[in-house]
């Protein structure tokens, strides 16, 4: 493995920058979400990077070594913060670095998202979280989302040259709705998606023998997520990218029957 010199030195940075904590989605299991009535977590201070701070952070000379920009928060969607068009112009204006960002989707309007990938073109991914095929299924994790937003933003930028992937929560409630959820995907041009098992269970019940994670809504009312009844083995579908077409989706409709 390449030290941080070496890889300086080959320009093979890749750098993970966390510009944001605000987000406008209520996700239960997110560590940013207060369980109880899902606001922020009273410790989480909001803030974030203006571009003048980003340009220091990250000088040309640091840019010009760098191979992948990944906006990607843990307390926050990079999409919220004000600067982050700039952000991404600046990366690309002074570098041959990529960018990768991973959002909820359901910020800004697909002008937006259309001009950005008209200005970062082919050196932009942008990975969508779609956690159902209706608004109810897909709202039932990513509390405070728009999934038709969410679908015409990812249109707009898939007009682009830049590549849009999506990203899946598996629960109970949409264990069985897998193969619904990758058409539903690949009907909006999608041509690939990656399913993943909530690890986020720790110290709590169990009902039938599944984990529950409990919280309240804003509105006081007692709700469960309950986890998924596969397993994330070596051989099952999950924490793979899946690429989609007939076959693939054939394949996890055989999965889901099957399991």
């Amino acid at each position: 493995m390449k030290n941080y010199e070496e890889l300086f030195n080959d320009n093979e940075l890749k750098i993970w920058a966390d510009v944001t904590t605000y987000c406008n989605a209520k996700c239960p299991q997110c560590p940013r979400t207060d369980p109880n009535g899902l606001g922020k977590a009273e410790w989480l201070e909001l803030n974030q990077w203006s571009l003048q701070q980003f340009q220091e952070n990250f000088p040309i000379s640091i840019l010009e070594n760098c191979q992948q920009f990944e906006f990607c928060g843990e307390w926050g969607d990079a999409i919220m913060n004000k600067d982050i068009f700039e952000m991404c112009k600046y990366v690309i204006d002074n570098s041959n670095s990529t960018i990768a960002i991973h959002t909820n989707g359901s910020i800004r309007t697909p002008k937006w998202w259309k001009e950005l990938g008209e200005m970062c073109g082919d050196r932009l991914v942008v990975t969508f979280d779609i956690d159902g095929f209706t608004q109810q299924q897909h709202e039932h994790y990513r509390v405070g989302t728009d999934l038709k937003l969410i679908c015409d933003n990812l249109k707009a930028l898939n007009d682009t040259e830049s590549e849009v992937e999506v990203f899946t929560i598996i629960f109970k409630h949409n264990e069985d709705d897998i193969p619904k959820i990758a058409k539903f995907v690949k009907e909006l041009g999608v041509e690939k998606i990656m399913f993943i098992l909530s690890s986020r269970f720790a110290k709590v019940a169990e009902i039938n023998s599944r984990k529950i994670f409990e919280y309240t809504d804003n509105n006081n009312k007692i709700n469960i997520l309950e986890q998924s009844r596969f397993n994330a083995d070596a051989g099952s579908i999950f924490l793979k990218d899946i690429i989609l077409n007939n076959e693939s989706i054939n394949i996890l409709e055989d999965y889901v029957k099957n399991n």
